[in-house]
């Protein structure tokens, strides 16, 4: 699974940033440390321990969604959109 958004509102963005990107590994799509908003991607095959759900489809929310713990115990959702039948 590749993840396409989480939104996660902290205290300190720079930190934030620099745990997704320096201790997860993820490469940011936009934004850059110091900003209040910043996009990673990665497959969640990656992230081992970390995961504490493995990716399932949800389709009536539109996504795939998986989800870790950071090292605070913050629970984090990752979102990938698939193809609703609509």
């Amino acid at each position: 699974m590749k993840f396409s958004q989480v939104r996660l509102l902290v205290d300190d963005p720079s930190a934030a940033f620099r745990f997704f990107r320096d201790e997860l590994g993820l490469a940011p799509t936009f934004g850059e440390e110091g900003e209040v908003y910043a996009s990673f991607d990665a497959d969640v095959a990656r992230l081992g321990p970390r995961v504490v759900a493995e990716p399932i489809d949800r389709p009536e929310w539109g996504g795939r969604v998986a989800y870790l713990r950071d090292p605070s115990g913050n629970l984090i959702e990752l979102f990938q959109s698939i193809p609703t039948s609509e």
